[in-house]
């Protein structure tokens, strides 16, 4: 323990050696903070705005540092916290707030120093240490790490400041503990655990020859998805599609759901439509489909009548038709019958 203490303390005195930013990443903005991973990180994500950590076993302490940034003119007060990642409505994800009650990652990360005053146009290095605990479960897990400008008191009215947060990624092995969606994956045929996100409702909300969906899915499995969406909208009067993809729909947590209002489609062919959203990820595919009647224009709806009468026309001359050969043959029949009996 006296060790333990002993490192947190050389790493407080390292948060204290500030850096001045390079002229052009202090002239990009005028003002705000930022916390990404240091450079040359062997974490860092390819981007080189977050950490990706890969397999951390449980109780294996893991340390590294982050890169806290004052890009503004003026020095600054900053609070750094770690967080959990909390799924958004609309797919994705955004981290708790400070003092918020953490349970996943955001409990696991314990940082050498929590609040920072840095001079304008400087940065400096936090480091910090991870343990996985006993007993978490199984699968991909994210947090992050949020650097925000510390709060002020006094002052009357609405005050409001933007906190900037750095995703931290990390699987932890084994099966996950628990899943809210007891679900399998559908299309797999192998009665296993799901592989992918599933599509819980998929609803329409028709108006005229336009529809725009909406789509609940969930996220039953152990990993972040983020699924690419495609719809397709068939006529099944042979009156042509339409189509919309989204390249991402919406990164889940895993055992999260999520709540998505797709693109509108306008001008679809009318009469009875055959809708169908597929969902991919690299994890596999799944897929709904939908039927729904479309209003036509008037013009269709003419035609569509002026058809139907010319059938109902046609059938009933070909009726008449057939009963007349039929009255000839009867004649025919009736006067040829006294020749023949002769």
């Amino acid at each position: 323990m006296a060790a333990g203490r002993g490192l947190l303390s050389a790493v407080a005195v390292a948060v204290l050696t500030l850096a001045p930013l390079p002229a052009s990443a202090a002239g990009d903005q005028q003002a705000g903070i930022s916390v990404t991973p240091v450079p040359g990180d062997r974490f860092a994500s390819k981007s080189g705005t977050h950490l990706e950590l890969g397999v951390v076993n449980p109780r294996v302490p893991f340390t590294d540092r982050v890169r806290i940034l004052n890009v503004g003119s003026d020095s600054a007060t900053i609070d750094v916290y770690p967080a959990d990642a909390i799924p958004a409505l609309n797919g994705g994800f955004g981290f708790s707030a400070e003092g918020q009650p953490t349970h996943d990652v955001g409990a696991w990360i314990k940082m050498a120093a929590t609040r920072l005053q840095l001079p304008g146009h400087s940065s400096t290095v936090v480091p910090f240490r991870l343990v996985v605990p006993t007993g978490a479960g199984g699968g991909e897990h994210v947090g992050g790490i949020v650097a925000e400008p510390a709060a002020t008191g006094g002052g009357g009215g609405v005050q409001t400041k933007t906190r900037f947060a750095m995703g931290v990624y990390l699987t932890v092995p084994g099966a996950p503990t628990s899943s809210p969606v007891p679900t399998r994956s559908p299309d797999d045929g192998r009665g296993g655990p799901p592989t992918t996100v599933t599509i819980t409702k998929l609803t329409l909300h028709p108006k005229g020859r336009d529809i725009c969906p909406r789509v609940s899915y969930a996220n039953p499995t152990g990993l972040v998805i983020d699924p690419r969406a495609r719809l397709t909208v068939d006529s099944s009067l042979g009156l042509g599609s339409r189509r919309v993809t989204v390249d991402r729909l919406g990164a889940v947590l895993p055992g999260a759901s999520a709540t998505v209002t797709l693109p509108c489609l306008h001008g679809l062919p009318p009469g009875p439509d055959t809708v169908r959203l597929t969902l991919t990820s690299p994890q596999g595919t799944t897929s709904q489909s939908k039927d729904v009647f479309v209003e036509g224009w008037p013009l269709f709806l003419a035609l569509l009548f002026l058809l139907i009468l010319l059938v109902l026309i046609a059938f009933e001359m070909w009726r008449r038709h057939r009963a007349r050969q039929r009255e000839l043959e009867a004649l025919r029949a009736a006067v040829a019958g006294p020749d023949s009996a002769t």
